[in-house]
């Protein structure tokens, strides 16, 4: 079984092209409306946690069925109660194998052919999926769209990124509340989802990108309230997104940053120029991804961290040797950051360092030594509900 939409639409696969009946259809759904005696399939529903048969009453019929695929429509009486506090099932049992050939003649399914997957939350029906969906990710672009603007038109101006970054920083957190072991309706999810883009930056289509250049094994992810924010598995990279490729095209920088100062070493006047501006963007980049992503890139390195995979695919092993990097450096970035800023309390307003390092102080009064406590709390705030969502999913409210 493929996938079952918030809207009732279970789609179930078949490896090969399959041979079936012109009047496959007609007979299932005869079957379902009492005109066919003998059973084809079952369908049925198993009920979560605390969840009662009376809440899963259900109908069904086959709504398509093509070579490849079979979708069922699937029309619960409460539609918002299924799987609320705990998982509702949904089985598929094929009882008559021989309707089910390939082009070949066989009988791919095996006796007691039974396909199982966990139901999502629930919309009213398939209108109020579209319409919540399409309405979230409009007013997602618009933010997304409004936030670079303002980016663009900050640096061409010279101008603070201070209000830009605050915005996002402010959404952050919020935006990962669904993490927590609280029940969310299906219409909320669907909103959270779409505007995390903006929170994480997730810009690029990652899902798309990603098999283009590595291989991931299937993974199961830690709990449910995670597949349904996205995070679908414990791979490092397909879990942290558009930010992974930051750390090749960083990579690069500092391959180019080595060049420059190679070549400005042998007296030339302009490499030297493009190394000193380098050199200070790469370490506005560096920081920006540690500070303003930190959420992101702690709860992705803790995930795969915590269930290391080493395996063949290429995406598994990069992914996590990376994480590992990653967890160490994140988990010492706060009190690293706190002693740097202490040691360098005297420069903090000197125009250069300012340039380079002032993304972590700037807009905080660096007369008080108490502005130093402002970088580590916004950092520790996020460790702290990154490791309890995660290592405390089960209980955490």
């Amino acid at each position: 079984m493929k996938d079952i939409t918030a809207a009732g639409q279970a789609t179930i696969e078949f490896t090969n092209a399959m041979d079936f009946p012109l009047n496959l259809v007609d007979l299932i759904n005869d079957q379902q409306n009492g005109n066919h005696t003998e059973k084809i399939m079952e369908v049925r529903i198993v009920p979560g946690l605390d969840q009662t048969l009376e809440n899963t009453n259900f109908d069904w019929n086959i709504s398509s069925i093509d070579t490849y695929s079979m979708t069922v429509a699937i029309y619960f009486s409460e539609p918002l109660l299924i799987s609320q506090s705990g998982k509702d099932l949904f089985v598929v049992e094929i009882i008559q194998r021989s309707l089910f050939q390939d082009k070949n003649g066989l009988i791919l399914l095996e006796k007691d052919a039974i396909e199982e997957k966990v139901i999502p939350k629930q919309h009213v029906n398939a209108v109020a999926e579209k319409l919540i969906d399409i309405n979230s990710q409009v007013v997602s672009y618009v933010g997304g769209v409004t936030l670079a603007s303002n980016g663009i038109l900050n640096w061409i101006f010279k101008c603070s990124l201070n209000f830009v970054w605050g915005m996002i920083n402010s959404m952050q957190v919020v935006l990962h509340f669904p993490l927590t072991n609280v029940v969310y309706p299906a219409n909320d999810l669907v909103v959270y989802t779409n505007f995390r883009v903006i929170g994480t930056f997730d810009i690029l289509p990652t899902d798309y990108l990603n098999p283009l250049v590595l291989s991931f094994s299937e993974t199961e992810p830690i709990c449910d309230q995670f597949e349904e924010l996205d995070y679908g598995g414990t791979n490092f990279i397909s879990n942290l997104g558009s930010i992974y490729y930051a750390f090749p095209f960083t990579g690069l920088c500092l391959i180019l940053l080595a060049l420059l100062k190679l070549l400005s070493k042998r007296g030339y006047q302009r490499p030297l120029e493009w190394y000193l501006k380098l050199k200070t963007f790469l370490i506005k980049l560096i920081l920006a991804i540690l500070y303003e992503s930190y959420l992101e890139l702690h709860l992705s390195s803790t995930i795969s961290v915590a269930n290391l995979l080493f395996s063949s695919h290429s995406g598994d092993w990069i992914g996590a040797s990376t994480s590992i990097l990653v967890a160490i450096v994140v988990n010492i970035f706060p009190f690293g950051l706190m002693c740097f800023l202490y040691c360098k309390k005297s420069q903090l307003e000197d125009e250069e360092f300012k340039a380079r390092f002032g993304i972590v102080y700037e807009g905080l009064d660096t007369s008080r030594k108490t502005f130093l406590v402002y970088p580590f709390l916004f950092l520790m705030r996020r460790m702290i509900f990154s490791l309890l969502v995660i290592f405390v999913h089960q209980s955490f409210l």
